[in-house]
């Protein structure tokens, strides 16, 4: 995968069951929202852009 600036990207995806570690990824995480679905693209320059997503696969957060 190539990020838009040319860069090799590698993506993961994983998800979080604790409010500890899902407040790490979006400070303003609800018990509601658990469990969280992070996907992770870091650029070979490591750039990172993270989209979260609830339990319910809605959209909640993105960053970078």
């Amino acid at each position: 995968m190539e990020c838009p600036r040319g860069s090799y990207c590698r993506e993961s995806t994983h998800q979080v069951k604790t409010m500890d570690k899902a407040l790490e990824w979006y400070p303003e995480a609800l018990e509601s929202h658990l469990p969280i679905t992070v996907t992770s693209q870091v650029a070979s320059d490591g750039r990172r852009h993270v989209k979260v997503h609830d339990l319910n696969d809605n959209l909640i957060f993105t960053r970078g």
